[in-house]
């Protein structure tokens, strides 16, 4: 080995010694959070979560024969972290849980007062996005505008998290039987214990898939005579990365179509225009790509905003600054920009009405279609209208009063997508992007800042664009994780589930990342590293040795200057085709209201408001998936 022949000369240590190193090195990877396990159970207030992700990887023989095929590896990688924010809760006043099932299906969508918030966290995202791209504003407002939006723990928001790679284990999460034998190992090693019984829930965070995987394993140990048997230490919760994964791709379902090239200033044809190439495929393989380019978009129609707000044409006009702007405090010269970016948000974004108007009125009215049916839900039972039978499920009271009483409602319909000749498309289709992306780039700056509260927030408009797009697994995961944030968990693990989302590792209030974000990246890493094991056993036994191999890898390239090298290709500029965006919004009035202009994608045409016609089915699948327990968040089969 190369390693050994510069052990000769004195320049490295022996492969054998290195291994045995590692070897040594394995039982400190948890040792810090099994003593925060130790203490948790005696009562100290420092507390930790788990969180996971399947580690797929398949190893190719190097001569393929009938038996040696190529072996696919299916197992689970986790990551240890401990809790930045420690809340101080006296549990002597603590109030009594909110059972979910008393929750209106309206509480699981933005109500006027969250709007309200909304509205103050766009005006800061627009007034970023105008300072960032816009030099005028740049050269005045650019070393005063503030980067990160106040939150109820800034000051905790660039403090570095404390996180330990825990190696990977032998459980392909596709199988229940898998997951079960995990939960087991994990609630042994990590779970706080007083005498046998759990003092207190450890989170386990994931994309939806594990945490659906794990209520099922639970739900398959229901009848074990002990919560501990019953896998009820763990509180499984969906993380931020896969969401905003998720729901970037529902809003490509709605505003991106490779049939939209000939339409001018829709988002396929400013990927044509910007050249960019990296946008293709399925979202979920090309992620950042698809949030560059919309967010690019965003940022261009702030621009083109801004300047019709100011009654110009183009970026190189002088803009209609204060005559006494030397003079202004800085605060005063915020409240200038604030104020015009308020207006953007409410005249445009809000269009100075309740965006989810329609959806509250059919989920607040009884004698809506949509709630013919869960409306007669009373104690557990499903009640005729006609008599005073009722029923376990909802199936049976459909046969009764189709047979007994001869009545059927007939189904709800969404109205149709306008087909008035007077209509504006593309105003409509620019508005609708405009909105949904804004919506995603908050939840994103959320992650970034530490923002917890306003990423648990964003889950109720999450909701119905899911429903709309008919992504009920995320749909399902953004109503349980409204459900465990409303107040149906005690005060202190509701403040630790909201505040404790993401993960630090330079420092600094806007350098957080969400925590499967770092479990994917450590997935890559590991990935990497392990290339030189070919078995299943040999990638188990080493793979808590693959976090120091990662860390002294990186270390060993920055002491040596190793970088990437550069290519031929330049980087398009982020602030040309902002301006490009701008320059053809502003070309062809797509943001002023034409009578009669038409897309011919048909398939991207929709309403100005993306909340429109998203009750279909929305008060069934809220009531469907409301969560009784924090365990076992299977759905009603009742209904």
């Amino acid at each position: 080995m190369n390693i050994d022949k510069l052990a000769k000369i004195g320049v490295t240590v022996l492969s054998d010694t290195l291994h045995k190193k590692l070897a040594n090195w394995q039982e400190y990877l948890d040792r810090e959070l099994l003593q925060i396990k130790e203490n948790w159970s005696q009562g100290g207030s420092l507390k930790f979560q788990i969180v996971g992700d399947n580690w797929d990887k398949n190893i190719l023989p190097s001569y393929r024969t009938s038996q040696q095929n190529t072996l696919s590896l299916h197992l689970f990688t986790l990551i240890g972290v401990v809790d930045r924010v420690t809340p101080s809760i006296d549990h002597a006043h603590d109030d009594n849980l909110l059972n979910v099932q008393d929750m209106e299906a309206e509480k699981f969508i933005p109500s006027l007062q969250e709007q309200d918030i909304l509205s103050k966290e766009l005006t800061f995202l627009v007034s970023t996005a105008l300072v960032q791209n816009i030099p005028q504003l740049m050269s005045c407002l650019g070393s005063i505008y503030p980067e990160h939006f106040d939150h109820k723990h800034s000051d905790l928001a660039g403090a570095r998290t404390r996180q330990f790679c825990l190696g990977l284990y032998d459980c392909n999460e596709q199988k229940t039987q898998d997951v079960i034998h995990l939960l087991k190992d994990l609630s042994n090693k990590y779970v706080p214990l007083v005498d046998g019984e759990i003092k207190e829930e450890v989170f386990f965070g994931g994309d939806r898939l594990t945490d659906e995987r794990i209520q099922c394993a639970q739900q398959a140990m229901v009848n074990s005579p002990t919560s501990i048997e019953k896998l009820e230490g763990f509180i499984s919760k969906i993380e931020d990365f896969h969401r905003l994964m998720n729901f970037l791709e529902a809003i490509c379902k709605l505003t991106f179509d490779t049939g939209s090239a000939k339409d001018r200033c829709t988002a396929y044809f400013f990927r044509n225009l910007l050249n960019a190439r990296d946008v293709k495929a399925d979202v979920k393989n090309s992620y950042r790509a698809y949030k560059k380019l919309y967010y690019t978009i965003f940022d261009g129609i702030c621009c083109a905003l801004f300047l019709q707000e100011m009654n110009l044409n183009s970026l190189e006009q002088q803009l209609p600054i204060p005559c006494n702007w030397e003079t202004l405090e800085n605060d005063e010269k915020i409240k200038w920009l604030d104020d015009i970016s308020c207006k953007i948000v409410r005249n445009w974004f809000f269009e100075n009405s309740d965006i989810c108007q329609e959806m509250r009125e059919v989920l607040t009215d009884p004698n809506h279609e949509e709630n013919y049916w869960t409306g007669n839900y009373i104690n557990g039972k499903f009640r005729c209208h006609f008599c005073d039978r009722s029923y376990t499920y909802i199936g049976s009271l459909q046969s009764h009063e189709l047979k007994l009483h001869s009545h059927s409602p007939s189904p709800s319909k969404c109205s149709p997508k306008s087909k008035d000749a007077s209509g504006d498309e593309l105003y409509n289709y620019i508005l609708c992007l405009f909105k949904l992306t804004a919506l995603h780039k908050n939840l994103d700056s959320a992650v970034n800042m530490g923002d917890g509260l306003r990423s648990v927030r964003s889950a109720k408009y999450e909701t119905p664009i899911y429903n709309k797009t008919n992504k009920t697994k995320y749909l399902i995961g953004s109503v349980h994780l409204t459900a465990l944030a409303c107040g149906s968990l005690p005060r202190e693990q509701t403040e630790r589930l909201v505040w404790n989302r993401s993960i630090n590792i330079s420092g600094g209030k806007n350098h957080n990342m969400a925590l499967d974000e770092f479990v994917e990246l450590v997935n890559r890493d590991t990935k990497a590293t392990c290339s030189g094991y070919q078995t299943k056993d040999s990638i188990l036994t080493h793979s808590r040795e693959f976090p120091h191999l990662i860390n002294a890898t990186k270390h060993f390239d920055k002491i040596c200057e190793v970088r990437k090298r550069k290519g031929f290709h330049k980087e398009p500029s982020y602030l040309e085709d902002v301006k490009k965006v701008s320059v053809e919004l502003l070309q062809i009035k797509a943001l002023q209201q034409i009578e009669g202009r038409k897309l011919e994608c048909k398939n991207i045409v929709s309403e100005r408001n993306p909340f429109d016609s998203c009750y279909k089915n929305l008060a069934t699948m809220i009531h469907r998936h409301k969560p009784i327990l924090p365990f076992r968040r299977l759905g009603n089969k009742q209904m």
